[in-house]
């Protein structure tokens, strides 16, 4: 059974995930992730992609658009 979480309106589902570099095999376990099955692209918080060495994008900026259709500009720490 899927866990919704009520930090988000209406409460969304979450999932525990095990995140993996597929170069280095590291990988953490028990990461909690929204689950969005209709999103294009996934977001990894920057400090999950450190404890792994995952490559981390170098757009400065990305453009997000929420299930509620508001947008916001994600822009990436130099």
């Amino acid at each position: 059974m899927t866990n919704y979480s009520e930090t988000y309106s209406p409460p969304a589902p979450i999932v525990n995930v095990k995140l993996r570099n597929s170069v280095t095999l590291e990988s953490i376990i028990d990461v909690p992730m929204l689950l969005d099955t209709g999103s294009d692209l996934t977001l990894i918080p920057r400090k999950y992609c450190d404890m792994i060495g995952a490559e981390v994008s170098k757009e400065k900026f990305l453009e997000l658009e929420g299930f509620d259709r508001t947008t916001s500009i994600a822009l990436r720490p130099s």
